[in-house]
């Protein structure tokens, strides 16, 4: 389906003339510089890719975290021994590709009753300016 064709009036162009200067300034734009970024994992490479270079453009710290959702009908200490090997493997595999590209990562194996809050919580402890998030956190 073709886009429609709206007419063009000469305010049109001159916006498009101002907007598209090779020497056009916008004041409120500052380069971001980020000091502490969150990658929440699953062990899938595209966030920790992502994670991973962020940080290296950055050069900043970076911090990996794999959190065990304990369901509430049974303790929070109960030996979840599958989802451990889980978190343990992602955490490796963030490592594996932190050094590749000369990254320091801080990684971190957590339990908790809530993906989400966990999430919150060390983000503020951290002082995290992003927070990359996995597809699959569930």
């Amino acid at each position: 389906m073709a886009a429609p064709n709206f007419p063009r009036t000469d305010k049109d162009t001159a916006w498009e003339k101002r907007l598209f200067r090779s020497d056009t300034v916008v004041p409120q734009f500052q380069d971001l510089k980020f000091e502490n970024i969150l990658v929440a994992t699953r062990g899938d490479i595209d966030s920790l890719q992502m994670a991973t270079e962020l940080a290296l453009h950055h050069k900043t710290a970076l911090t990996a975290i794999f959190v065990i959702e304990v369901p509430f009908s049974v303790s929070i200490n109960t030996p979840l021994h599958d989802k451990m090997q889980e978190g343990e493997l992602a955490l490796k595999r963030a490592e594996a590709l932190a050094r590749e590209k000369g990254v320091e990562v801080k990684t971190r194996l957590l339990r908790s009753r809530s993906i989400p809050q966990t999430i919150i919580d060390v983000a503020k402890e951290e002082k995290t300016d992003v927070i990359i998030l996995s597809g699959h956190l569930n």
